[in-house]
C-alpha cells in the first residue's frame, strides 16, 4: 500500500516496502524505519538504521527488507530544507538519527513530518510590505487553483494579484517557504496521481494535471521522487493520495 500525502514544500508517504535500486533525486528524504532497521547504500558504503537523513542528489540505495516505512522528501528551496541541513545534517550527505527513533511512535508520513518540524527550531517570519488583506487574497488565489487544477504561471498568477512576477516569487516564498515553481511541481504530480487512482490513462492522467505528455509526467516523477511511474502506479488500487489539510 502506498499512501501519498502532498504539503506545500514536501510529499510525505508511507510505503508497505521500499526497495529502491540506486537513484538520486532533487528532494531531500527522509526515512523512518517502522520495525526492523533497513539498509542503505550510498557509494561504496552500507549501514543499518531505523531514521536516516539523505540529502538532494546523493545516489542511493534502500532496502527495507519488508519492513514498512515513513518517508518525508522536502523541496530544497524551501525553509524546511534550510533549517534540516543546518540543524539536522550539519551540511553533510546523510546523517543517521537513530537516537531519536525510541523517544517517538511514528505511526504515519504525517507524524513524521511533524516530529521533523520539532527537531529543527523554525521561527515565524513575517511577510514583509504585504498586508493582511494582501495575504489573505493570496491565500484565496491559491485555494481556488488546487480547487479547480488550473495551475497558472508565475507570471500569470502574479498578473492576477497585480505584483510583478519577481516581487510576486518573493513574497510567495516569504509566506509559504517554497519556491512558487516548485509549489506549482508538487501540485501538479498530486493532480495526476489522483487522476492514474481514478483509472485514467497514464497520457491523460498527465494531460489533466498539466504535464505536456505521459514522457514528461514520469520524467518529473522521478526526478521529484525517486521512483519510477511503473514503481508507484503498477498496482493503482494501493495508491491512495491523501488531502493535506
Amino acid at each position: 500500500m502506498l499512501n501519498i500525502l502532498f504539503k506545500e514544500e514536501a510529499v510525505l508517504f508511507s510505503i508497505d516496502s521500499l526497495n529502491a535500486e540506486e537513484h538520486r533525486h532533487h528532494m531531500l528524504q527522509i526515512i523512518y524505519a517502522v520495525v526492523e532497521p533497513i539498509e542503505i547504500t550510498i557509494g561504496e558504503g552500507s549501514f543499518h538504521t531505523k531514521f536516516v537523513i539523505i540529502d538532494t542528489n546523493v545516489v542511493h540505495k534502500v532496502n527495507s527488507y519488508g519492513t514498512a516505512t515513513h518517508n518525508v522528501l522536502v523541496d530544497p528551496s524551501s525553509v524546511l530544507y534550510t533549517y534540516i541541513y543546518t540543524d539536522l545534517l550539519k551540511q553533510q550527505r546523510h546523517v543517521c538519527i537513530d537516537s531519536h527513533w525510541s523517544n517517538y511512535n511514528i505511526e504515519s508520513s504525517d507524524q513524521l513530518y511533524e516530529v521533523i518540524q520539532g527537531l529543527v527550531n523554525i521561527k515565524s517570519k513575517s511577510v514583509e510590505h504585504m498586508s493582511l488583506e494582501q495575504g489573505e487574497h493570496m491565500d484565496e488565489a491559491i485555494t481556488e487553483m488546487r480547487r479547480t487544477g488550473k495551475f497558472y504561471s508565475q507570471t500569470e498568477m502574479a498578473s492576477r494579484l497585480n505584483y510583478s512576477p519577481s516581487h510576486f516569487s518573493r513574497l510567495f516564498s516569504e509566506k509559504y517557504g517554497v519556491a512558487y515553481s516548485s509549489y506549482i511541481i508538487l501540485l501538479k504530480l498530486r493532480s495526476a496521481f489522483i487522476f492514474i487512482h481514478k483509472g485514467y490513462s497514464l497520457t491523460r492522467s498527465a494531460h489533466e494535471a498539466g504535464f505536456s505528455h505521459s514522457a514528461h509526467l514520469a520524467a518529473v516523477a522521478k526526478k521529484t521522487l525517486g521512483m519510477s511511474l511503473t514503481q508507484i502506479t503498477k498496482d493503482s488500487i494501493n495508491l491512495k493520495v491523501i488531502d493535506s489539510k
